[in-house]
């Protein structure tokens, strides 16, 4: 029997989501934030993804990183964080008899981050590191390349960690404007997976975020179809492999020809019995990678075919 999700939503708009596993001896716990990249102004792209690494850096109860790592992994769990275009994520999982300190340590992160300025400059690098490391991927430069041509030079068109001498530029006022503009209840959804009740978790999460104050949240801009970026984008480098990217705008992610796609993606590029793979690896042997895939946005999307392939 498929497990059954509920969802409540707190007086201040925030949401519970719940799906119980009672048969797994783990819990996934989910704050999900409706803050990407494309709600950045231009001075400030990057953003997102750089406050998604400062709140991992303190709270007032647990005033360093390694407190916050060790309550979690010392209880046997994992935790992390991602960022995209449209939305961040703050998850961890550990044993089910421990639900109660991840549903803490995550509410805490979110609500009582202190944002240091030493930090902000600690991790400054460690986020133009990690920047300079994609850059230096050819593969993971030539996807960003492809998005930026795609979209064009609009928000739903940049890049989610923004650049190296933008995240430079970032100071203590821009990040603490930024949580107060988006960081509102019902700009937030806390999805909990596993052998828990959805009672447990209501119980539990709303004296941790019933304080949170209600708001309006700024308006994103648009994806703009007549902005588009160059129709070939090159970039050159000294290497024996280039890696390749064609790529067309599709539509957002709630169209009814998603499922449509999803199927021709399957019959395209998804697996090693789809026609890219077994025309242009197994009989032609000109790519050892070779596949197609697609991306959402709310009101657009990317589909794209790559391969790995010789410069001859």
């Amino acid at each position: 029997m498929a497990a059954s999700w509920k969802i409540t939503t707190l007086a201040n708009g925030l949401r519970i989501v719940t799906t119980p596993m009672p048969a797994t001896q783990a819990v996934s716990v989910n704050l999900f934030v409706g803050v990407g990249s494309r709600s950045e102004p231009q001075r400030l792209n990057g953003i997102t993804h750089f406050l998604e690494h400062m709140v991992f850096k303190g709270t007032e109860r647990r005033p360093d990183a390694m407190m916050i790592a060790e309550e979690i992994e010392g209880a046997g769990g994992t935790l992390n964080a991602y960022t995209n275009k449209e939305f961040t994520c703050y998850w961890n999982i550990v044993p089910y008899d421990r639900f109660e300190t991840a549903l803490d340590v995550a509410a805490d992160m979110l609500l009582h981050s202190k944002l240091e300025q030493v930090e902000i400059d600690r991790e400054r690098t460690v986020v133009q590191q990690e920047l300079k490391r994609n850059h230096d991927n050819p593969g993971a430069w030539a996807g960003r390349l492809i998005g930026t041509s795609v979209y064009g030079e609009q928000p739903s068109g940049w890049d989610v960690g923004g650049s190296v001498e933008l995240v430079e530029s970032m100071q203590r006022p821009d990040f603490v404007e930024h949580i107060g503009e988006w960081y509102r209840p019902s700009n937030i959804v806390l999805s909990v997976a596993g052998n828990v009740t959805h009672e447990e978790v209501v119980r539990r999460a709303e004296p941790m975020f019933r304080n949170m104050k209600a708001g309006p949240l700024p308006k994103i801009t648009p994806y703009d179809p007549a902005i588009v970026g160059p129709r070939v984008a090159t970039d050159s480098r000294d290497i024996d492999q280039c890696t390749m990217y064609i790529g067309l705008p599709i539509f957002g992610r709630d169209d009814p020809d998603r499922f449509a796609l999803r199927i021709m993606n399957d019959v395209l590029g998804a697996g090693m019995s789809s026609r890219l793979f077994r025309e242009v690896r197994e009989r032609r042997g000109l790519a050892y990678s070779v596949s197609s895939g697609y991306g959402y946005l709310a009101d657009a999307g990317v589909f794209t075919i790559s391969a790995g392939v010789n410069r001859e």
